[in-house]
């Protein structure tokens, strides 16, 4: 089975993940909205758009769970994993966390408490192929 392939659009600011077609889930399997500190290779054009409860990059931590509530694994460090410490909860603003959302299909990364990126995943199967 072949892999998902990303396709960055920076000067746009969003990146698209596609899984082929002898994937079970071919197609689109993801949309991620990005900031400028998300491209340490090349620069990034910052996504403006919002999600429909009204968060974009730069909103906060408590601007995420006002909007969305407790997310379903909010506060991990994705540092600690990286390194391979156990991870743990954190309230920490120098440490770059993920929340994650499944019933929305959505996850925020935040980075100093504020949300660096945005990953909207696809809904379901894809259809089947002709």
């Amino acid at each position: 089975m072949g892999s998902r392939h990303t396709y960055p659009n920076s000067s746009r600011g969003f990146e698209l993940a596609i899984l082929p077609p002898d994937h079970p889930r071919h197609g689109l399997s993801q949309v991620a909205c990005l900031n400028e500190q998300a491209g340490p290779i090349q620069p990034i054009r910052k996504f403006n758009g919002k999600t429909d409860k009204g968060i974009g990059l730069g909103a906060s931590q408590d601007d995420v769970v006002k909007a969305y509530g407790p997310p379903d694994e909010g506060g991990v460090s994705r540092r600690n994993e990286v390194i391979g410490e156990e991870t743990h909860t954190t309230k920490s603003a120098t440490d770059h966390i993920t929340m994650d959302y499944q019933n929305f299909g959505l996850s925020f990364d935040l980075f100093k408490d504020k949300v660096h990126r945005i990953s909207i995943e696809a809904p379901g199967k894809a259809p089947a192929a002709k």
